[in-house]
């Protein structure tokens, strides 16, 4: 089984390159992307931006639509991704997911922007 140093990183699925060519592998699931995230900063990062920075803008413009810029929403969401990814390391899946997670972070990140 290939590392996941071999893997390039694409909305939903991890491919593999070999011999110049990308063949589709698997979806990503939490404990692979927390692994990823740690092992491959860059490309985990990556990841996380591509697959959940639409879920965390949706909650942050659900919350904040009527009383803050565009902007001001898209800097937010920023924040809050970055932030998670600034915590990688002492996050823990026992508790719930990371869709779960970064939802509660984004609505109470949006109470306290307010």
């Amino acid at each position: 089984m290939p590392s996941v140093s071999e893997y390039i990183c694409v909305p939903q699925k991890y491919t593999q390159k070999q011999n110049g060519k990308s063949s589709e592998v698997r979806d990503v699931t939490d404990p692979e992307l927390l692994t990823m995230l740690i092992d491959e900063p860059e490309q985990g990062c990556k990841y996380l931006v591509e697959n959940y920075s639409g879920l965390v803008l949706a909650v942050c413009r659900r919350k904040l639509g009527g009383v803050c810029t565009h902007e001001d929403i898209e800097e937010l969401t920023s924040d809050i991704l970055f932030g998670f990814w600034q915590m990688r390391e002492k996050i823990s899946l026992e508790k719930g997911t990371i869709r779960g997670l970064l939802t509660t972070v984004a609505g109470r990140r949006c109470i306290d922007w307010y």
